[in-house]
């Protein structure tokens, strides 16, 4: 099938309003310009005119993910940001590049931070209940804050400063 101008204004034209709804990688919009059926190499054209035009880039949009999941009301550590990215279609060495300037950029200790932040409510949660046993409660938490993308020793300080009570 030949491309014409017109496939890809009408093409480029959804690329955009999927934008105006909140940003996208590269390979999100392709994914959803390409189960809306546009052809594979018109949506190529279009995701390549949207990156020179600078209307997607995926690092700016990785380290804008990343710098918001760390500051959020559900933080996520390190893995769970590259993950993350990944499944929103963010090449691996750019979802890795994301997360070291997001973190660097929070500050030296803003993964314990957000980290603690994380675990801080599902601690008070765990030590609520009445009657359980408070070893169980402190795995719990280290798994808790597993699935969120923080590492065990991570955990560990977590565990230790919520455990004196949250003082420094």
């Amino acid at each position: 099938m030949r491309l014409t101008r017109e496939d890809f204004e009408t093409c480029r034209e959804r690329a955009l309003n999927l934008l105006d709804r909140r940003a996208h990688s590269a390979g999100e919009i392709r994914v959803k310009l390409l189960a809306r059926g546009f052809e594979e190499a018109l949506v190529v054209l279009v995701v390549d005119d949207l990156l020179r035009s600078g209307l997607v880039n995926d690092l700016y949009f990785a380290i804008a993910l990343c710098q918001e999941r760390l500051r959020g009301s559900r933080p996520a550590g390190p893995a769970r940001l590259k993950a993350d990215l990944q499944r929103r279609h963010v090449p691996a060495d750019i979802a890795e590049q994301a997360v070291h300037a997001a973190l660097a950029e929070a500050g030296v200790d803003a993964e314990f931070e957000a980290a603690l932040t994380a675990g801080r409510t599902k601690w008070t949660a765990l030590r609520r209940r009445a009657g359980q046993d408070v070893r169980q409660d402190r795995e719990r938490l280290l798994r808790f804050l597993a699935g969120r993308g923080f590492g065990f020793d991570l955990g560990k300080r977590v565990l230790e400063r919520l455990e004196r009570g949250g003082e420094n």
